[in-house]
């Protein structure tokens, strides 16, 4: 059964808007609800990209270490946004 709230998620995110139903309803099937708390890290950088988030709800910080201790936002994503 998929769920009509994660359906509702991914089809209401600017990434998946070309895609048909159908396509959404089969997209919808392989994704996996994960909550994250504060202060995660859900990717570090060059590490294989084995999985997709698209923020539900909350911010993600996309950052990076350019020297010791000299972490610099890139972006901030929020409800909607992959």
């Amino acid at each position: 059964m998929i769920s009509s709230s994660v359906f509702a998620d991914i089809g209401g995110s600017e990434v998946f808007a070309g895609l048909t139903g159908e396509d959404l309803e089969k997209l919808s099937a392989l994704c996996e609800m994960r909550e994250m708390d504060e202060g995660t890290t859900v990717f570090i950088e060059n590490m294989p990209g084995e999985s997709l988030f698209v923020v539900k709800t909350g911010t993600i910080r996309v950052s990076r270490m350019f020297a010791e201790a000299d972490e610099k936002t890139l972006l901030v994503l929020g409800p909607g946004e992959v």
